[in-house]
């Protein structure tokens, strides 16, 4: 496995790929409904959702998908 990774939604996952092979080296379970696209930098993925009326944005560190953080916009 590489360290260079890029996420992608798939339905109610985001999934973190690793960008030299393709093969899929972690998921996210998305709390809400994502508003943007997901970014991975380093190794954090970030990604805003709304859930009840709310905003909040999250961050995960890559490849494993654990909750480092979540805010409240």
């Amino acid at each position: 496995m590489s360290d260079i990774y890029f996420a992608k939604t798939v339905g109610n996952v985001i999934r973190i790929v690793d960008a030299m092979t393709g093969v899929t080296a972690g998921q996210i379970s998305i709390r809400g409904n994502v508003t943007r696209d997901p970014i991975v930098q380093g190794e954090t993925c970030t990604y805003i959702a709304e859930t009840g009326g709310q905003t909040y944005g999250y961050v995960h560190k890559v490849p494993s998908g654990s909750l480092i953080r979540q805010f409240s916009i």
